[in-house]
């Protein structure tokens, strides 16, 4: 599968690649068995000058290819703004694709501003300082997708969405509002809830989370989140007490 990617992303630099092995040994096989060359250094400057002019070929290829590759990700980037605002489910979906397709050009860096996002999933993408700050958030998922340096920032809307083993690196939810959330996957130290009300949402594998994690805890924030380990459960409940009080 590598293999195959590779030689369809790099067709050109192939090209090259094949054109000087080929016209190597022509030149070798000429050289040993004809007498058209009158001296060695007439052999040697001609096959260094097709070899010159193949180098060139490999140099351009490979100029040509960032530049078209970021041509692509400033067009898809352009076109993710066209989508603001926009609440339907053909945007959902055309969301989905441009951020896929941005992900296959190693793009990582995603900024979700205005966006409205639900109803789909993404599997297998690279989140890498991207901002989640959607107006509406609802019914996505997340799998096997790998998030570093991103925040979630002032969401009100975040509702239903599934981390499902996920890995996480310097990952921070800041004044948002969750609900019905589920979070499956191992939780590291540097995951942050900062002034977030977490309704309704469940931690799986919360062996490693901690108390330090969530900060700035409001009254009523916590009300019906769920720990999977019951002691990890009194250990919340006894820390933020008002956070899962309902009469508050």
């Amino acid at each position: 599968m590598i293999m195959k990617r590779f030689l369809k992303d790099n067709d050109n630099i192939i090209f090259f690649l094949s054109l000087t092995i080929i016209i190597s040994l022509i030149l070798f096989i000429i050289n040993k068995t004809c007498d058209l060359w009158d001296t060695e250094g007439v052999y040697v400057e001609t096959v260094g000058g097709v070899l010159d002019i193949i180098v060139f070929g490999i140099i351009l290829s490979i100029y040509e290819k960032r530049k078209f590759k970021r041509n692509d990700i400033k067009r898809y980037k352009e076109e993710l703004k066209d989508y603001e605002g926009w609440d339907e489910k053909e945007a959902f979906y055309r969301v989905r694709g441009i951020i896929n397709r941005l992900s296959l050009l190693k793009h990582t860096s995603f900024d979700f501003y205005g966006l409205i996002v639900r109803h789909i999933s993404f599997g297998d993408v690279y989140f890498n300082g991207s901002i989640i700050n959607s107006p509406k958030f609802e019914s996505v998922q997340f799998n096997s997708c790998e998030i570093k340096n991103t925040k979630i920032l002032a969401s009100r809307d975040f509702k239903d969405i599934e981390f499902n083993w996920c890995t996480f690196d310097n990952f921070e939810i800041k004044g948002s509002k969750l609900e019905n959330c589920r979070f499956d996957m191992q939780m590291k130290p540097d995951i942050y809830f900062s002034g977030c009300i977490l309704h309704n949402c469940r931690f799986a594998y919360d062996e490693n989370i901690s108390i330090n994690q969530f900060r700035n805890v409001l009254p009523g924030s916590l009300i019906g989140t769920i720990f999977q380990s019951e002691v990890k459960q009194k250990e919340f409940e006894k820390a933020f007490p008002d956070a899962f009080n309902e009469k508050l």
